[in-house]
C-alpha cells in the first residue's frame, strides 16, 4: 500500500479508495510507518487488549456468600442484596 502511494503521485485519497479504506486510516498507518523509520514490522496489527484491566474486588468467600443470597432471594436486585449482605455478615461488600 505504501509502495502504491509512492507510485500514485502521493495521492492519499486515491490510494485509500483503491484499497477500500478511509483516508484517516491510511494516514494513521503512514504516520506509524514513518515514525518507525520505515520499518515494515510497524504495520502489523496492534493488540486490541485494553490498557487497564480491572482486578477482582471481592474475595472468593464474599463471592460465595453473594451467590447464596442470590439463590435465596431470586427476585432481589443488587441494592437489596447489598443491604442484606451487610446485615447478615456485618461487612460492606465492594460494589458499584
Amino acid at each position: 500500500m505504501i509502495f502504491y502511494y509512492t507510485q500514485a503521485k502521493q495521492n492519499a485519497g486515491f490510494t485509500a479508495k483503491h484499497f477500500g479504506i478511509s483516508r484517516k486510516t491510511f494516514y494513521k498507518w503512514l504516520n506509524r510507518f514513518k515514525e518507525s523509520r520505515w520499518d515494515l514490522a510497524s504495520l502489523k496489527d496492534l493488540s486490541r487488549r485494553p490498557l487497564n484491566v480491572r482486578e477482582w474486588e471481592i474475595s472468593l468467600i464474599q463471592e460465595e456468600r453473594i451467590k447464596a443470597l442470590r439463590r435465596r432471594y431470586i427476585h432481589y436486585g443488587k441494592r437489596k442484596l447489598k443491604v442484606l449482605y451487610k446485615r447478615e455478615y456485618q461487612e460492606d461488600p465492594v460494589g458499584r
